[in-house]
């Protein structure tokens, strides 16, 4: 599944272009998914404290695995 968000599709490239417009609603629909992943995954990291004064956030993998497989049906805006 994560293979084709980021293999597939480069959702930063995607949102860059003004013909982002033309793709159809499937391929709009992974775009957003790949963004929500990507945002998702980047969130409060340890080593990253020290520069963002943000604390970091231990998930473990059971619920981070629960997310991201929420992400492709219940988190989709119709």
């Amino acid at each position: 599944m994560f293979k084709e968000y980021y293999n597939h599709i480069n959702p930063t490239r995607y949102y860059s272009y003004s013909w982002y417009g033309r793709l159809s609603e499937e391929d709009k629909l992974v775009v957003a998914r790949a963004k929500k992943i990507q945002r998702f995954l980047s969130q409060p990291f340890f080593v990253a404290e020290v520069f963002t004064g943000s604390p970091g956030k231990l998930v473990d993998l059971d619920s981070t695995i629960k997310v991201l497989m929420q992400t492709e049906r219940e988190y989709d805006i119709t």
